[in-house]
């Protein structure tokens, strides 16, 4: 474990037993519980529990976003969480500044296939955070590789290096 940076552990559950010992370590601990709609959650308690940052998706608590994360916040450890809206964009809350950035999405290339957005979005600013980045950037940077991959068919492409999407980024900024 001395030899990663952070862990990115998903709510599947060969990752739970990795949870303990990740946090010992002291370094970040990523989760990504995709849909929730009760914080109580017990099928995803222990990854909300270890987590640093959280990313889920809003599609069960669409229109109340804010709320769930404040609920979620007083109850769990997170110092950042990330909930996905689809073509709305990105909410990032982080509990020190006490800040919630409403990240809005990009517009890259059309989407052929969402598979694998939310996927594209959580390791792209898992990629940028453990560099050092802000959260915010991340999640901006995150948001354009997300953005780039739906253009393709299929989970496993559309997937961008990093030198093309700062170039990509770069486009979008002139």
């Amino acid at each position: 474990l001395d030899a990663f940076d952070a862990f990115c552990l998903c709510n599947i559950n060969f990752s739970r037993e990795l949870l303990s010992a990740a946090k010992k370590t002291g370094k970040p601990i990523l989760c990504d519980v995709h849909c929730l709609w009760d914080i109580y959650d017990k099928y995803n308690a222990d990854f909300m529990k270890a987590a640093d940052v959280l990313f889920l998706s809003n599609e069960n608590i669409i229109g109340k976003e804010e709320e769930f994360v404040r609920k979620l916040t007083d109850v769990y450890p997170c110092k950042i969480v990330v909930v996905g809206e689809g073509i709305d964009g990105s909410l990032l809350y982080e509990r020190e500044q006490d800040r919630f950035t409403m990240i809005p999405s990009v517009y890259t290339r059309p989407v052929v296939n969402t598979v694998g957005a939310g996927d594209a979005l959580f390791s792209a600013f898992t990629h940028f955070y453990i560099q050092g980045a802000t959260a915010e950037d991340s999640l901006r940077y995150a948001t354009v590789f997300a953005s780039y991959k739906i253009g393709e068919s299929g989970a496993s492409k559309g997937f961008l290096s990093e030198q093309k999407l700062h170039e990509i980024i770069s486009e979008l900024s002139s």
